[in-house]
């Protein structure tokens, strides 16, 4: 599991993101984990990763890298938007 640097969603500082390469058998995809840091932990977010996607915790969204930057792409840097 590769996991990038914890990251705030941008104009949140308790919305976080942690990108990660999740294996599933021969496979390797580009995710992201989405949490609220008020309710959850990075160690408990960090351990749902590790068992994704078997593990589940309704305090955690997982969606492909793609995904994520097509939904939210006015949260991505460098985007136009309003900061």
């Amino acid at each position: 599991m590769d996991l990038e640097t914890n990251k705030s969603v941008r104009g949140n500082t308790t919305i976080m993101r942690v990108d990660f390469d999740a294996v599933i058998g021969a496979y390797t995809k580009k995710m992201v984990a989405i949490y609220d840091s008020i309710s959850i932990t990075r160690d408990e977010v960090d351990k749902e990763i590790a068992t994704y996607p078997i593990g589940y915790d309704k305090r955690v969204v997982f969606m492909p890298k793609e995904q994520f930057e097509t939904v939210f792409r006015s949260l991505l840097p460098g985007e136009n938007s309003e900061s």
